[in-house]
């Protein structure tokens, strides 16, 4: 098994984090234009996120759907907390 297959269960969509969105996939392909390597990649996103979603701890999350995220990239706006309660 490669290192490629041994990875794909960790890179599958998920109902939180719904990487095959259409935003979150032309998100993205934005953020990571022009960069080449993978961690390079890693690193434009995980900055991107920082930068251009706020941190709100009075956003709502009384739903599932608040936390999840397409809904968070569209609003701009989250606040971070355990996901056990749904």
């Amino acid at each position: 098994m490669n290192n490629d297959e041994k990875l794909h269960p960790y890179l599958e969509s998920t109902y939180f984090i719904d990487s095959d969105s259409a935003n979150i996939f032309s998100y993205a392909n934005a953020i990571c234009v022009a960069e080449q390597t993978d961690t390079d990649k890693a690193i434009a996103l995980c900055y991107g996120v920082r930068d251009d979603i706020r941190y709100d701890p009075y956003s709502r999350v009384d739903k599932r759907e608040a936390v999840r995220a397409s809904n968070v990239l569209q609003k701009k706006r989250a606040f971070a907390f355990p996901k056990r309660f749904y």
